[in-house]
């Protein structure tokens, strides 16, 4: 079984708010309304990340 590493790939909050160029309340925002990603909670560094496939997909829907 092959596995494709772009899918297990994860994103800070930081590298999130640098691809998208929003600020934080607004990916906030976008998030609370299910307009963007939700984050995935890593329980043992007690942070959040985000999908990298997940992130990608939604740039290329607002350039379209």
């Amino acid at each position: 079984m092959e596995m494709d590493l772009d899918k297990l790939a994860c994103l800070d909050h930081g590298r999130v708010l640098d691809l998208t160029s929003l600020s934080k309340s607004t990916l906030s925002r976008l998030v609370r309304a299910g307009q963007f990603p939700s984050p995935k909670k890593f329980k043992s560094v007690n942070k959040r990340y985000w999908a990298a496939e997940e992130v990608y997909e939604w740039l290329q829907n607002q350039r379209s």
